[in-house]
């Protein structure tokens, strides 16, 4: 464990890579007897079973891995996907353990450009914003919560995988804009910026969480990409600005087109 911290040269890539192997030994601990039942995990050391000579069992290691990649992807895109895993990567190369990433890298979720349909348009964001006044009267701060992500996520491009990623750390005032990093800390790192619309609506959430003694390490939106999902799904069906294909998909995407809005304008 003491490579994989010293492999890590900047703050914000140590919490983030410890955050995403803390999930990874979490989820092998609940997992663990139905994979072997003569293992026991109690230590991030044990990620690495040892054969009788004392060297890494890439075997089960990589069994760990392809288990823990099914669960992954029926939740994650591909690109939260490989963030994860990079932290995962590292920790075992820095303990020169062979990994097939080649052979796991395969079985990554398809590509996020991979959805079809249209993005959103003004009308539609407008209704969204509407809706997001209409909904959450009584919840001052969920209802600036909701407008800010849906200038956020219509001004910077930004992908969910880079949404549920972002720290107030990661935004700074640039000009009358905003200069925000997403993937701060990791290789997929990229620059974009947000409008003054946006700005106005960030900077109203964040004074709605000043009692809440707001760290510049916390998440902005949170980190829980069901939670967010579930937010957003129930206030777009609520706007009415989605209808579903004879495919039984949706005609647009529920955060891609907002990128595709990005894209567009």
């Amino acid at each position: 464990y003491q490579n994989f911290l010293d492999a890590l040269n900047t703050e914000s890539t140590k919490k983030q890579y410890i955050y995403y192997l803390d999930k990874y030994f979490l989820f092998l601990k609940d997992q663990i007897e139905d994979i072997d039942k003569n293992l026991r995990l109690s230590h991030y050391d044990q990620l690495i079973p040892r054969l009788a000579n004392g060297d890494p069992d890439n075997k089960m290691i990589q069994k760990f891995l392809d288990i823990y990649l099914h669960y992954l992807k029926e939740k994650h895109s591909r690109t939260l996907v490989n963030v994860q895993f990079n932290a995962l990567y590292l920790f075992y190369d820095m303990n020169d353990v062979l990994l097939n990433k080649r052979k796991l890298s395969k079985r990554f979720p398809v590509q996020e450009e991979a959805n079809g349909g249209d993005g959103y348009t003004h009308e539609d964001l407008r209704k969204l914003l509407e809706e997001a006044n209409r909904k959450t009267q009584r919840k001052p701060k969920q209802k600036l919560k909701k407008i800010s992500m849906i200038y956020f996520l219509s001004s910077s491009g930004c992908r969910i995988g880079g949404l549920i990623g972002l720290r107030w750390l990661d935004v700074t005032p640039y000009q009358n804009c905003m200069k925000v990093v997403v993937y701060a800390g990791t290789k997929y790192s990229y620059t974009t910026f947000i409008s003054p619309q946006a700005v106005k609506a960030l900077n109203d959430y964040k004074n709605s969480l000043f009692l809440l003694n707001l760290n510049k390490s916390d998440f902005i939106f949170g980190h829980n990409i069901n939670s967010l999902t579930s937010l957003l799904s129930r206030l777009v069906k609520s706007a009415e600005i989605r209808t579903k294909t004879k495919e039984l998909t949706y005609d647009k995407p529920l955060f891609h087109a907002f990128r595709k809005f990005f894209e567009t304008n």
